[in-house]
């Protein structure tokens, strides 16, 4: 999951260049730029959240409840 999240952001990372470059050759539209600019930012900010808080989070949510399940007291259940 860790990994297929880096290939994606590394993916981002090669598609913003030829971007501007295609929003450059396709005319003078600075709105339009403007807008994907920060679509193509907001995705990656997402993509970041996911990898760097999300994950490590839902890690340790599982492992958590897999000591909790482990030990006799239910004593993360209070948690």
């Amino acid at each position: 999951t860790d990994a297929t999240l880096g290939r994606v952001n590394g993916f981002m990372k090669a598609l913003v260049p030829s971007y501007f470059a295609a929003a450059v050759f396709a005319g003078n539209s600075v709105g339009g730029l403007a807008f994907y600019e920060s679509a193509i930012l907001l995705i990656a900010a997402v993509q970041w959240v996911q990898r760097y808080l999300l994950l490590p989070g839902v890690q340790l949510y599982v492992l958590f409840l897999l000591l909790d399940h482990l030990s006799k007291d239910d004593r993360l259940s209070h948690l």
